[in-house]
């Protein structure tokens, strides 16, 4: 069995969901309720804030309208001890600074520094014991007038918040009422304005009623508040968390039982599928137990089912033994539990018989042309694939036989009239070998005289050399006498000399013997060389005839051979003939066979 990873497995399946849903659930909870807490926080805020702001406008309202500076610096700092509470402050009509709780002052504006906080009060107020000169008061010096001073920064350029507390300018009253979160500071300040009334008008001649005489300020501290939002917070995401965890616990609790559930059943399965077992076992009774009881009987039904497709199938199995070799006349006819095999018998019975019929038919024409009857073809109708390919094969068969028929009968006629005429033709042949066979036999005769004379003349040639040799010895012997007698001449020349007169006759015959041995020795000299020039010719004449008698010896050895060969040719020619007489008659069964047929 395939291993499975773990994200392909029921646990998961099952687990996977669940565990996905409760943590989407609770992170969308989670962040529902910090939005809530958020909004929640704010609410608190503003409520504590504006409930703090509505008590400093009650409890300084009458110092206020009365002018009363102490009391109302003294409802100030009250303000400011409430828990919460960071400080309070009023803002004059012009929107700047000029009381704060716990800082004296005589009603001038506070001033910011780089080093942070300046009160410019105390010093006026320690020298006027915290009496400070109404502006409309005519003894009070110009140049200390608000008026004087801000048409001074006026002329330099210069704003109020530049150098003063300035309450924001961008806050939005509603009710008279406004309020300004700072996240950074965790601090929230509420502002409520100050309205003149007819009291207030008594003391502030320059103010009007209805006019906007001052802004009261409270900033309260938010960590309070916020700790408890944040412990609200964390509260709701542990409980939200530990239900999360004992939900996702208690499906995977549920999931492994029913994953080692789903395992029992797969045991089973495997153990039916190994043949360890003819069904499966479940001893809890549950749903899974019925499912296994389902599938006992699943595989029950199966079982009987398989045995009844067994038989089938083996039946098949004959029936396709049979019919690969060759018996085509058997039929699948057990019945199987299973639609589809019976659908499957009925397919194979009805191909079958088909190809029983296909065969039938091709049958048919073969044994028409086993007949010499070539004009019989198989329908072809709707056949298709290899059996139309059979059928056309078959009828191209009997094309093919009905055109080498007709190709016979021409070819038989061709055969017989050709045999006919190489018959005459060889006839001629043998006739003509055998004379030729006894010309090269006369030639041969004749050959063999030639070769005999020459062989004669050469036998005398040898002889006539044979004699000029010894001619050639003879002529020899005589020089040599001739040269004795040409010495004794010249010897009896000079014995004649010495003689004188007396031997002067002697003399005379040595020369005329002494002349006669000249020309004899010149005569032999010609002698030698016509013997010379006559043995040359004869040794020419000897080698020629030599040769003629080889060429003629050659020329007979090529006659026997060729006397053989015309022999052989003769006799080959009349085995021809023989067979030619043969392919005729042949030639004729072809004849007479191609014509018994029908094409």
């Amino acid at each position: 069995m395939q291993k499975r990873r773990f994200f392909e497995t029921i646990l998961f399946k099952l687990s996977f969901p669940l565990v996905f849903s409760v943590a989407a659930i609770s992170i969308i909870s989670i962040t529902l309720n910090y939005y809530l807490q958020k909004e929640k926080l704010e609410e608190m805020i503003k409520d504590k804030g504006f409930a703090i702001s509505h008590n400093y406008t009650v409890s300084s309202k009458d110092s206020l309208a009365q002018g009363q500076r102490k009391t109302f610096q003294a409802a100030m700092d009250n303000i400011a001890l409430l828990e919460g509470v960071k400080e309070t402050v009023l803002y004059a009509s012009s929107g700047l600074m000029n009381y704060k709780s716990n800082e004296v002052t005589v009603g001038k504006p506070f001033v910011h520094t780089d080093d942070g906080f300046y009160n410019p009060n105390k010093k006026i107020y320690e020298q006027t014991n915290g009496r400070y000169l109404r502006t409309d008061w005519s003894d009070k010096p110009l140049e200390e007038s608000a008026g004087f001073h801000g048409s001074t920064l006026m002329d330099k350029e210069k704003k109020c918040s530049s150098c003063h507390f300035e309450i924001d300018r961008d806050l939005e009253f509603i009710n008279n009422r406004a309020y300004k979160i700072d996240e950074a500071d965790d601090t929230s300040t509420f502002y409520e304005k100050i309205i003149a009334e007819k009291g207030c008008i008594a003391c502030h001649t320059n103010w009007k009623e209805g006019d906007v005489s001052g802004y009261l300020g409270v900033s309260i501290s938010n960590k309070k508040m916020r700790d408890q939002v944040k412990d609200n917070m964390w509260n709701f995401t542990l409980t939200l968390v530990t239900i999360a965890f004992i939900i996702i616990v208690i499906a995977l609790i549920v999931s492994l039982k029913f994953k080692s559930k789903l395992q029992l059943l797969l045991d089973g399965v495997k153990n039916l599928n190994e043949k360890n077992g003819s069904h499966i076992e479940i001893k809890e009774n549950d749903e899974i137990k019925d499912i296994a009881q389902e599938f006992n009987r699943y595989i029950k039904n199966m079982e009987d089912g398989i045995i009844q497709d067994n038989k089938l199938i083996a039946n098949l199995s004959d029936v396709a033994s049979k019919t690969a070799k060759g018996d085509m006349t058997k039929r699948v006819e057990v019945d199987a539990s299973s639609e589809s095999l019976n659908r499957l018998k009925e397919i194979v019975n009805s191909m079958l018989d088909a190809m029983n019929t296909n065969i039938q038919k091709v049958l048919e024409v073969l044994k028409s042309y086993e007949n010499d009857n070539f004009k019989a073809t198989v329908e072809i109708a709707d056949t298709q694939g290899r059996v139309k390919e059979l059928f056309e094969s078959t009828n191209s068969l009997g094309k093919a036989l009905s055109q080498a028929s007709k190709q016979e009968l021409e070819d038989g006629h061709s055969l017989e009239s050709q045999s006919l005429k190489l018959s005459e033709n060889m006839t001629l042949l043998t006739s003509s070998a055998q004379d030729q066979a006894q010309k090269l036999k006369d030639t041969s005769a004749i050959m063999e005289s030639i070769t005999v004379a020459i062989n004669e003349i050469v036998n005398r040639t040898n002889n006539v050399v044979s004699q000029s040799e010894d001619i050639k010895s003879s002529i020899s012997v005589i020089r040599d006498i001739a040269d004795q007698t040409n010495l004794l001449a010249l010897n009896a020349a000079i014995e004649a000399a010495r003689a004188g007169e007396h031997g002067r006759g002697f003399a005379v015959v040595a020369d005329e013997v002494t002349s006669l041995a000249e020309k004899t020795q010149k005569s032999l000299n010609e002698i030698t060389a016509t013997v010379g020039i006559m043995t040359g010719s004869i040794n020419e004449v000897s080698s020629t005839m030599q040769e003629q008698s080889q060429a003629v010896s050659n020329i007979n050895d090529t006659i026997g051979t060729l006397e053989e060969t015309t022999q052989k040719n003769a006799d080959n020619a009349k085995e021809v003939n023989e067979i030619v007489t043969q392919t005729k008659e042949m030639a004729g069964r072809f004849v007479q066979n191609a014509e018994s047929k029908e094409f």
